[in-house]
């Protein structure tokens, strides 16, 4: 018997009875024809997943849009109220410190650990909070510093998310102004000038 004979490339043998050649036919081209069948399935399959992961970044991207933006309106909003709706409490905690009267200073004291909750949730970014509010925080806390600290020694849990937000901000104004820490520990006569400008604060007019 002949051995079939084969050529490179092609999808048929000849050269064989006509029975086995017919059905040896038929079942390689149906191989071959089968390939790109295949292919567009895969091809299909595979635009699939791309389609639906380009739906999933696009989310993500959309929903860190929208966290950006309620962080920027929010972090606004508490910046109006700070320096417009908080003139008074600030005043007050101001005069209290300078009399000796620490809890005159819970108000302020309690409005930066609200910021600090947000910004260890991820509700604020951290570096605009350093913008907007390092210099007040950091006075403040100067401030009351005797105070806090008998505060906190009887529950630990009070301002927490206060030393937390101050312990964070540092880290910002270190990097920032490539400072140590000796640049932002207010000295007493600087502690007590800022506290005369805040007891000079005029009542909100709003």
């Amino acid at each position: 018997m002949r051995m079939p004979s084969a050529r490179a490339g092609f999808c048929y043998v000849k050269e064989l009875p006509f029975a086995v050649e017919s059905e040896l036919d038929a079942a390689t081209r149906s191989g071959c024809e089968a390939l790109p069948s295949m292919t567009y399935e895969a091809i299909a399959a595979w635009a699939s997943v791309v389609a639906a992961s380009a739906a999933v970044v696009a989310v993500i991207v959309e929903s860190r849009r929208s966290r950006f933006t309620f962080g920027i309106d929010l972090l606004t909003k508490l910046d109006e109220r700070f320096q417009s709706g908080m003139q008074a409490q600030r005043r007050n905690a101001a005069q209290g410190l300078l009399a000796g009267r620490p809890s005159d200073s819970d108000d302020v004291l309690d409005f930066f650990e609200v910021l600090g909750i947000l910004v260890k949730r991820k509700a604020l970014d951290p570096y605009f909070v350093w913008h907007f509010f390092f210099y007040w925080l950091n006075a403040y806390a100067s401030a009351a510093a005797e105070y806090i600290t008998t505060i906190r020694h009887d529950d630990p849990t009070i301002w927490q998310d206060l030393s937390y937000l101050r312990r964070r901000l540092r880290t910002i104004e270190r990097r920032e102004r490539r400072c140590g820490d000796s640049d932002f520990q207010l000295s007493k006569d600087e502690v007590h000038r800022f506290l005369l400008e805040e007891s000079a604060l005029a009542p909100s007019t709003s």
